[in-house]
């Protein structure tokens, strides 16, 4: 997937994420975000908590592999993976250097939910390059409930 186009996020597909990282506090949530290409864009369809089965998942995050399988190998015309999301429940929405050391840098985005501050979590997405030893920030927009207009979302980074 080409993750120099816009990225649309629609209005549910956030709230279920942002929802499901709350819960999920204090520890680690993790998920991933299923998309397609259309209309010059990159639309997040749908996303899918995985459970985190990490010893210390206040600390980390690891995503059960069994979760995955079903949506490592989608059928054509199905979304495939364009997105792996985790929270961060104390910190800010910036990679970590484990988050960098990830085996899943080839996933075209990689979005962090910081929960610092529970009542305006704050949403970032990032790509990671030359093997997870730098990242990019990447540009999202929300598509806001059924209007089909895009703005702005309080916590994208624009």
């Amino acid at each position: 997937m080409d993750m120099d186009r816009p990225i649309i996020l629609p209005e549910p597909v956030y709230r279920g994420l942002i929802r499901y990282c709350s819960e999920q506090s204090p520890c680690e949530a993790c998920g991933l975000l299923l998309g397609s290409e259309a209309q010059g864009a990159l639309h997040m369809e749908r996303f899918v908590p995985v459970p985190n089965i990490a010893e210390r998942p206040k600390h980390h995050f690891i995503m059960d592999p069994a979760a995955l399988i079903p949506f490592l190998y989608p059928s054509p015309g199905e979304p495939a993976p364009a997105g792996i999301v985790h929270s961060h429940p104390r910190a800010a929405a910036v990679p970590s250097p484990e988050d960098l050391a990830t085996p899943w840098s080839d996933i075209p985005s990689h979005w962090i939910v910081s929960l610092a501050d529970p009542r305006s979590p704050v949403v970032r997405a990032y790509r990671y390059e030359s093997g997870g030893r730098k990242y990019t920030e990447l540009t999202w927009r929300l598509l806001r409930g059924g209007s089909g207009q895009a703005g702005d979302a309080e916590s994208s980074v624009q």
